[in-house]
């Protein structure tokens, strides 16, 4: 038997107690004062931009400061956000580093054709010995396509997960699928990249990720603010602010020019309240679902709600953007919070703008991967998506975000059957209604300014449509009751 043995093993509950799966065992020295060590690790070559098809090597290095040699693994973190089709490798994976020195790796990345990213955070870990304990140290770098359409923004405090599901949201339009590229922008790459070819950029920051363009970066926000200038279309959405740009905060923490650009670029600012989380629950510890509804006196607007903080959403806010209209020409709501906490003047929730040289943009004051749940809020979320979207990029003048055909229906609840109505005219339109679960129910399409819908054979519960008509989609909702 070994003076000192270290054990590894997998051990399931069974009926008749625990139970050993599988185990493995080693002698080993006891490690009481272990040091513990870290290796540097910096890429020597910047961010890089390249033809589609092509390929591009990195300089990594790798330093060694201890006075022993150290043996490093250098991997690409599975955070890192890579575009399908495209391909990396580190050459050597593993590498010994004599004391007091560094080497070289080489991270080679492979492009698809088409346009992409890939957004790597590297690692170096030390491989632990007896006398050590290896500690992990990261680096970034990007490497874009040189042709760019649609810029998804990437920052780092968002959760990959919210990053990928609002780009898979987009995905299912068939305008916009395989023209959005995840790009993690920050100061030292937004000046590197030329974004001349780039139709439009969004600008999603997270729960996690709310004071970025504030407070993380000094670079971005200018950035954004000349790309608009010069006429690229920017969808913006931020829980938390506007509310700083308006002062809630002394006003020397907020600098003119990062005011300026809401107040002059977009025309809006945030609301003025307390500080307090605005939809925290402290008794239950939770999140607030709360609601976001258009405009009852609009014909367009009238009916059209959703929930942000839904519980079976994995994503939450505590906080939103409150939004204040500075300027009436350039600024439009198109829709409002409905909550007990969220009233006039707090209801504001997104706005589309339109500059002075009539460059659209639209600002959202909640994260967009928080909003509805299940197979019902992901469609809601990708109608909202794919007409903030055609606003944006086929500068159609949406009323509402999720109603810009401007549909009725009625009535709601429905028993047997309800009258579909289209406003627009008679030209030819498709419809599909599911059941909350994403079962398809009913579909087809007509060429009639009315058309009513059979839901006699509809179980009693909550149903949800999507209208077509030419390049607009209509969210509806519903109820039936037998």
């Amino acid at each position: 038997m070994p003076e000192h043995l270290w054990v590894a093993g997998w051990v399931q509950y069974a009926e008749n107690g625990y139970e050993i799966v599988n185990a493995a065992s080693a002698g080993k020295s006891p490690t009481p004062k272990s040091l513990a060590v870290a290796a540097g690790i910096t890429v020597m070559t910047p961010p890089a931009q390249i033809e589609s098809g092509t390929k591009h090597n990195h300089t990594i290095k790798v330093s060694n400061t201890r006075e022993f040699p150290l043996t490093v693994r250098i991997s690409v973190d599975q955070e890192s956000l890579i575009s399908d089709g495209w391909s990396f490798y580190v050459d050597p994976p593993e590498i010994e580093i004599p004391a007091k020195s560094s080497k070289n790796v080489t991270l080679q990345t492979s492009s698809a054709p088409g346009i992409g990213a890939a957004n790597y955070l590297l690692r170096a870990q030390v491989v632990p010995r007896d006398s050590i304990r290896g500690l992990s140290t990261k680096a970034q770098t990007t490497v874009i396509s040189k042709e760019q359409d649609i810029v998804l923004i990437h920052f780092p405090g968002t959760p990959q997960a919210a990053t990928l599901q609002n780009w898979s949201d987009l995905q299912t339009s068939p305008l916009y699928a395989k023209k959005v590229s995840i790009i993690a922008l920050n100061d030292s790459n937004v000046n590197v990249f030329d974004f001349s070819t780039a139709r439009a950029f969004i600008v999603p920051e997270s729960y996690m990720s709310r004071t970025t363009l504030l407070f993380n970066t000094k670079k971005v926000l200018p950035f954004i603010d000349a790309q608009f200038k010069a006429g690229k279309p920017f969808l913006i959405w931020s829980p938390m602010n506007l509310w700083i740009v308006a002062d809630n905060y002394p006003a020397t923490i907020m600098s003119e020019q990062i005011k300026q650009v809401w107040h002059s670029t977009f025309g809006i600012d945030g609301e003025v309240y307390p500080w307090a989380p605005m939809l925290w629950n402290t008794s239950e510890g939770k999140a607030i679902e709360f609601g976001v509804k258009g405009n009852t006196q609009d014909m367009h607007t009238a009916g059209i709600n959703f929930s942000v903080n839904n519980p079976l959403n994995p994503f939450t806010s505590i906080w939103v953007d409150c939004i204040r209209i500075l300027d009436n020409e350039k600024a439009k709501a198109v829709l409002f919070f409905d909550s007990d906490k969220l009233q006039d003047p707090l209801h504001i929730a997104a706005v589309k703008i339109k500059s002075d040289k009539g460059v659209p943009a639209i600002y959202q004051g909640f994260p967009m991967e928080c909003a509805g749940a299940g197979s019902e809020g992901t469609m809601m979320r990708q109608v909202l998506m794919h007409n903030y979207m055609d606003y944006l990029l086929n500068k159609t003048d949406i009323s509402d975000a999720l109603n810009p055909i401007g549909i009725t229906m009625s009535p709601n609840p429905v028993s047997n059957q309800f009258i579909l109505s289209i406003p627009q005219g008679i030209k030819e339109y498709s419809w599909n209604i599911y059941a909350q679960d994403g079962t398809l129910m009913s579909s087809g399409t007509s060429a009639q300014s009315q058309m009513v819908i059979n839901c006699s054979g509809f179980s009693t519960g909550s149903y949800h449509g999507i209208v077509e008509l030419g390049n607009q989609k209509s969210f509806i909702k519903f109820l039936v009751q037998h």
